[in-house]
């Protein structure tokens, strides 16, 4: 659970952001048509943001590896 955590709070952070932006955006301008944007936008920063943020994140997916591979070697002997 914690490994799944520290892997997706960044962009779940960086999403909670935009639907911030978004909800401000279509407050100020009723006839702009957000939903359509909105998914758009939402997409292109999560691949952005999971693109930049693998190479913050390479201690927690080392560990997560070691102690996979650990359990499954214990379990296999």
């Amino acid at each position: 659970f914690s490994f799944g955590l520290a892997l997706a709070a960044p962009l779940m952070f960086l999403l909670m952001l935009s639907d911030i932006a978004l909800a401000v955006l279509a407050r100020s301008m009723p006839q702009f048509n957000v939903f359509m944007i909105g998914f758009a936008v939402k997409v292109v920063l999560g691949l952005v943001g999971l693109a930049y943020s693998i190479r913050f994140l390479e201690s927690v997916i080392e560990r997560l590896f070691t102690r996979t591979f650990f359990y499954w070697q214990r379990l296999a002997t």
